[in-house]
């Protein structure tokens, strides 16, 4: 959560003053005040109290402001905001539907109509399609996990509706998911790419794939395919291996002449049942290997493959973000 709000708060540099509506318990605020004075706002006095220690602990240099009222009280025209609706509202389970937000739907798009610029909130799960117009959505993974989607609008908006972004690496991908259509291959590469959920989410697979020269497996799979290592954090290789058919009896026969110490069971598409395959794959003392179950040309296909580790990953070491092998 602190990687995300500091990486958010960078795009506000520059803003002479910020308002974070619906501040919850303050880690954007207090990320916001390494770049800006920040006024924190929102209903409940408890979370208002919360911002403010969290900001003597994590804060910057800039001033905190705290205001305890209800946002949709208030115009917010002319203003650089943050804002983090409620996805619960009293509910077990979080919404994945903005409309039962709080503030909901029709708040948010006020918001992006009237104030200067700035970022909403949302839950990269949301129904986020079609709802923004004009605005920029950026997917944002950590660890290889979609943390969070940021509708940025006004002034701190990109001049693209989607991009993503890699926190380990700092990389960012900006475009209009249609401005790509990436071919399909025959059969697998040399190598098979497994995508960043935060491209996937985004939309942005074939942009990706045509920037780094590569295939798609299936018009329906994120997988891609190629003969070279791109040189991006957007993407988990995998050494192709073998090719086999969707007959799991053909797999293990395959692997009896090789057991593995070790079994990695990747699906998108197809449904597998991860674990009880995994049980049934002979064991031995030869090196890990990824089973991937994916449609190679419309056909399910078994992929066994070697993972590659990312011993390099880029980062900015200011950030502390943990290097990890995805």
């Amino acid at each position: 959560m602190r990687f995300i709000a500091r990486h958010k708060a960078r795009r506000f540099a520059g803003c002479e003053h910020v308002f974070d509506l619906c501040c919850g318990i303050g880690m954007d605020a207090a990320a916001l005040t390494h770049v800006a004075p920040v006024t924190a706002v929102d209903q409940s006095q408890a979370m208002v109290l919360r911002t403010t220690w969290n900001h003597e602990i994590l804060g910057g240099p800039h001033s905190l402001q705290t205001q305890c009222q209800d946002v949709r009280g208030r115009d917010w025209s002319g203003t650089f905001v943050h804002a983090d609706p409620d996805r619960r509202d009293g509910r077990e389970r979080p919404t994945k539907r903005l409309e039962q937000y709080l503030p909901d739907l029709s708040w948010m798009q006020q918001l992006v109509g009237s104030a200067r610029g700035g970022a909403i909130k949302i839950s990269p799960a949301s129904n986020f399609q079609q709802k923004f117009p004009g605005c920029e959505i950026e997917l944002i993974s950590l660890h290889g996990e979609c943390r969070e989607a940021t509708v940025w609008f006004g002034e701190l908006s990109g001049s693209c509706s989607f991009s993503a972004t890699c926190l380990e690496t700092r990389e960012t991908l900006s475009a209009d998911p249609l401005s790509a259509w990436a071919g399909t291959a025959a059969s697998p590469g040399r190598y098979l790419f497994d995508p960043d959920p935060g491209i996937v989410r985004a939309g942005l697979i074939d942009v990706l794939a045509e920037r780094h020269s590569l295939l798609r497996m299936d018009a329906e799979e994120e997988y891609l395919t190629g003969d070279s290592l791109p040189d991006t954090g957007f993407l988990a290789a995998f050494e192709v291996e073998a090719v086999l058919g969707s007959n799991v009896k053909e797999l293990k026969a395959y692997l009896r002449g090789a057991p593995r110490s070790e079994y990695e069971i990747k699906c998108r598409r197809v449904r597998v049942e991860a674990d009880a395959l995994r049980r049934t794959l002979p064991r031995g003392d030869g090196p890990a290997a990824a089973i991937i179950v994916c449609r190679v040309g419309g056909r399910v296909q078994h992929v066994v493959a070697r993972r590659i580790p990312r011993t390099a990953v880029r980062q900015n070491p200011g950030d502390g973000i943990p290097a990890t092998e995805k």
